[in-house]
């Protein structure tokens, strides 16, 4: 049930329905799915899971589980007896739930019992089917979303960002004099060294790399817009012409097998020849079936290809519509800065793509 990517629980999820004619297909429920679609944009835009939750609950909105007992589920999902309404981490389970964008995730717990409760398994281990059901965000947005989730649990966390300037003359870690400004601490220990240039204001640093990002994301675009015109303007060999030109063949040749057969019956063909031409008819029926076979793997290896390529640029292109330095460009997309003199930076990518320059060097202020 869960390789075909069937929705197998009780009642369906938040912002859905079960579909009438098939209990294991969910369909957009108008009401709930705008509600859905909703709190995704207001993540989006930056608004907090908190902030979120007390304006659905000012304006009234049924919180999941109430909007269940309305509809008849006898579930008592309070202990208390009190009403159920939203929550900010109601709201994160949503933003971070990737049904919405019409994939079906199953089976992330396994069978074993801890205290009671299954143990989580890794996301590498989880079973996903893609466009299985209607989707009700954007990959896009879902993307976004999550971005600006992240960001917030970050802040939240009272956590310091992590150190990616470094000293391009000596190596070294940057340091800040509680000023604003980041410097080779170097300096300080060697009266004449090139590392006392390696200084810079972090704001001015922090604003070079990020608009470092969206060039380099606008580049990255560009690129992919030119491959698809270039291939458009070609006219490449067609796995899906042979494709379909193999299928004729293959049901042609099916025909032939009772003449020949109403041929050996009748007499008119020996057994031997019959035997000889059944054996070359066997031959190119496996030939072309496994031909066959060959090009429906290749055809799924190239969708798949498309799809993971698609959402990569899906991810960067949230990146490009960032005003700050997130922790999430840090980890995905740098590796480090390296600060000279002049306010110069050299940025070294983390991200790997035939798109990116490995280095790149940026004027700062």
């Amino acid at each position: 049930m869960a390789e075909k990517g069937e929705y197998n629980a009780h009642c369906a999820m938040y912002g859905y329905k079960k579909a009438e004619d098939n209990i294991h297909k969910l369909v957009i429920h108008e009401e709930t799915g705008k509600i859905v679609h909703e709190i995704f944009e207001m993540m989006a835009s930056g608004i907090t899971p908190l902030k979120i939750a007390r304006l659905l609950n000012q304006r009234g909105v049924p919180a999941p589980s109430e909007f269940q007992k309305m509809r008849g589920y006898q579930k008592e999902w309070s202990r208390y007896g009190a009403k159920c309404c939203w929550t900010d981490d109601r709201i994160r389970c949503m933003v971070k739930d990737e049904r919405y964008t019409g994939t079906m995730v199953s089976l992330k717990t396994g069978s074993v019992m801890v205290r009671g409760k299954r143990q989580k398994k890794p996301a590498s281990e989880w079973i996903r089917v893609e466009n299985t059901h209607e989707p009700i965000v954007s990959y896009e947005l879902y993307v976004k979303a999550n971005s600006m989730l992240k960001q917030c649990e970050f802040k939240q966390s009272g956590k310091k960002g992590r150190n990616m300037y470094y000293c391009g003359y000596c190596g070294r870690k940057l340091q800040g004099d509680g000023s604003g400004v980041i410097s080779c601490w170097q300096r300080y220990y060697l009266q004449e060294c090139e590392c006392r240039k390696a200084r810079i204001k972090k704001e001015n640093a922090d604003n070079a790399v990020v608009e470092a990002v969206r060039q380099q994301i606008k580049l990255l675009v560009r690129e992919e817009e030119l491959s698809k015109e270039a291939k458009n303007r070609t006219v490449p060999y067609s796995e899906q012409e042979e494709m379909k030109t193999l299928v004729k063949t293959i049901a042609a040749m099916k025909k032939t097998w009772m003449p020949l057969y109403e041929q050996y019956t009748d007499g008119k063909l020996s057994r031997e020849d019959f035997l000889l031409e059944k054996k070359k008819y066997d031959e190119e029926i496996d030939r072309l079936e496994l031909r066959m076979r060959e090009l429906q793997d290749s055809q799924a290896v190239q969708s798949e290809s498309s799809q993971q390529k698609t959402k990569r640029i899906s991810q960067l292109l949230c990146f490009a519509d960032q005003i700050e330095l997130t922790e999430e460009i840090k980890e995905k997309l740098i590796d480090k800065v390296k600060v000279f003199s002049d306010n110069r930076i050299e940025i070294c990518w983390n991200f790997e793509s035939d798109f990116f320059e490995k280095n790149t060097i940026h004027k700062c202020g």
